[in-house]
Formats: structure tokens, C-alpha cells, sequence
């Protein structure tokens, strides 16, 4: 059975890599007419990390670097850092190769979380309604795939929609 997609949630961690990701996200959702939802997680720190590093700093200061984070993120997310600008260059690409006139349409929004990553996926999939996630799986050193593949393994494990694995052997 072929199932057309609604919406499909992207994930991100903004590296360069994971454009290829969006490009197969975008791909899916103009051959399912569908949305793509697009969030990158904030990985927040243990909380007695955090709390060492909110004494050290202070509350204000700690604040004033988590807006900044966000705010990078979404300037990146959205085209307009210039290291990597992963929605604009997708999307110029779509319609280069594949004269889709709209494809900016495709995108229904942008969110960024703070918390833990599969738990913030699981949670904006359920949100949004979303019937597909697409992510990316790191194939580098067994330490980078067993702290990268943790959160893959997560969302597979947990995941009541089924997720689409783009294997990033960078």
C-alpha cells in the first residue's frame, strides 16, 4: 500500500549534511502534495549542569545565550546565515531541477525546541500531526554513531508514524 503523506516533519541538527535531508524531505512532500515541517532540538543541558552554569554566569546571562542559540538557529534554518542556509538553497534546487512554481509553499513552518531531542520530535510529530518524519543517521566513528544513533534508535523505538532514515555517510 503507497501512503501519501500529509505532513512531514523534518529534523535537523543544521549541519551541512543535513540539507541532504531536507532535499529528501522536500522531494516526498511534492510527490505526496504534502507540507514539511521543519525543527531543529536545542539539546538542553542535565540539570545540574545547567544549574552550575546559571551560578557561574548568572540566570540574565544564561537566558541572553539561550535567545542568541535560538536565534541563530533560526536565521540559519531560514537562508539567512550564510554558512548554511539550508531552506533556500533546498528549495532553489527543487525549483531548478524540477520547475515546481510554489515550492516555498511547501514549508508550513519552523520550530525550534530546547529539551531532549527524541522526546521534542516524538512531541512536535504529535502536535502537528505529522505522518512522517524524515532524519538524518550519522554513519561516522562508533562514538559519533552511538551518541547520534541514540536519538535515531529513540524515535524508531517510540515513533507511532513511520520515520524515514537518510543514511549520512560523510
Amino acid at each position: 500500500m503507497v501512503h501519501d503523506f500529509k505532513k512531514i516533519l523534518f529534523t535537523t541538527d543544521l549541519s551541512q549534511e543535513s540539507k541532504e535531508v531536507f532535499d529528501y524531505a522536500v522531494s516526498l512532500a511534492v510527490k505526496s502534495n504534502a507540507k514539511v515541517l521543519i525543527l531543529h532540538v536545542i539539546e538542553d543541558q542535565a540539570s545540574r549542569a545547567k544549574d552550575l552554569v546559571v551560578d557561574m554566569i548568572g540566570r540574565e546571562a544564561y537566558t541572553k545565550i539561550q535567545q542568541e542559540n535560538e536565534m541563530h538557529a533560526r536565521s540559519i534554518l531560514l537562508g539567512k546565515q550564510r554558512e548554511v542556509p539550508i531552506i533556500k538553497e533546498a528549495l532553489e534546487k527543487l525549483g531548478q531541477s524540477a520547475n515546481t512554481a510554489g515550492a516555498q509553499d511547501l514549508i508550513e513552518g519552523v520550530v525550534i525546541r530546547m529539551g531532549k531531542i527524541v522526546d521534542e520530535v516524538l512531541q512536535v510529530s504529535k502536535e502537528a500531526d505529522c505522518d512522517l518524519i524524515v532524519m538524518g543517521n550519522h554513519q561516522k566513528s562508533m562514538l559519533k554513531q552511538a551518541l547520534i544513533g541514540t536519538c535515531v534508535r529513540g524515535v524508531l523505538r517510540k515513533s507511532k508514524v513511520p520515520v524515514f532514515l537518510v543514511p549520512l555517510d560523510i
